[in-house]
């Protein structure tokens, strides 16, 4: 067991020593970066310790991630007003693309594409005098969102909820844009989130009879609908119906606006609960109900995020 504990210590002290000693060159493509920050040093320091991170060997996407976040929405204002400011708002999208595409720990990957979609709004949302500069980022990142391998595709799942707010700043800016790029864009993310969804255990098959009327049976489905297998694959060719339309003026995409996004899903299984509990349905023994329901959810790894909710 020593042998073992000492030869791990040993490899990550290996690793730790080719860390310290590897001189990293920072690539030309990035220098703009550099340039821009100069006369502030906080953004300076900020921006270097990211690309040395970025281009380091043994690269910490959490680190790099992290610090992207730091200096693309923290530091939007200095890199948005300076006259290069479109180039450096590029290579920034383009290393939240670099940190998805590159880092093996899916929470990162997830984390980057929400981090990329805040980046993405703040910037539409406070480009200033520079929106119409700016507008050049719309189909850059839609693009490069396509682009994304067919391996990443369930990544998009949880995107459906940040494009809403994107495809609100677009239609609020009057921006120009490719709309069956952005429409193709909009089928593909939700496509993600309700396929994801298909691969959960489906809610409608939590409720077991064991003696009870199939009045008690059918009120229990009526409730957790929206949340079945069932109401997914309605989703998914409503989703069709919805894409498969001409569109010709952004507007036309508000219809995706009003089809449940990944958050509204997942909310659900906190608004059922209260809905199973209030029930005259299952009087008696609403609270055995809606704690049955629960303890399912604690079994849906996905629902994590909402697990403490419970013990509101």
């Amino acid at each position: 067991m020593n042998t073992q504990d000492n030869t791990w210590r040993s490899s990550a002290l290996e690793i730790n020593l080719e860390r310290t000693k590897t001189i990293v060159e920072i690539p030309d493509k990035y220098k703009i970066l550099l340039h821009i920050a100069q006369s502030h040093y906080g953004v300076l320091k900020r921006t270097e310790e990211l690309l040395i991170e970025l281009n380091h060997p043994f690269v910490n996407w959490e680190y790099v991630l992290n610090q992207l976040k730091s200096l693309s929405i923290g530091d939007l204002f200095d890199f948005n007003m300076h006259e290069d400011g479109l180039k450096a708002l590029k290579i920034l999208s383009d290393i939240y693309f670099m940190v998805i595409s590159s880092a093996s720990d899916e929470e990162i990957q997830d984390s980057a594409l929400r981090y990329l979609f805040e980046y993405f709004n703040a910037l539409l949302s406070n480009s200033s005098d520079k929106l119409a500069r700016n507008a050049a980022m719309v189909p850059f990142i839609i693009q490069s969102l396509l682009s994304l391998s067919p391996s990443k595709s369930l990544l998009l799942k949880k995107a459906s909820s940040y494009i809403k707010t994107t495809i609100g700043l677009i239609v609020e800016h009057r921006l120009d844009a490719d709309i069956s790029e952005l429409n193709k864009l909009l089928s593909a993310i939700f496509e993600s989130t309700y396929l994801f969804w298909l691969t959960e255990s489906d809610p409608a098959e939590w409720f077991s009879l064991n003696g009870d009327t199939n009045e008690t049976n059918d009120a229990y489905k009526e409730y957790i609908l929206p949340l079945s297998h069932q109401h997914m694959h309605e989703l998914l060719l409503q989703l069709k119906n919805i894409s498969g339309k001409p569109v010709t003026d952004v507007h036309h995409l508000k219809e995706y606006l009003d089809i449940p996004d990944y958050v509204q899903i997942m909310n659900g299984y906190l608004l059922i609960a209260d809905e199973l509990e209030r029930s005259t349905v299952f009087a008696g023994r609403h609270y055995l109900i809606k704690l049955d329901f629960l303890f399912n959810n604690i079994n849906v790894a996905v629902l994590s995020y909402i697990h403490s909710s419970y013990l509101i």
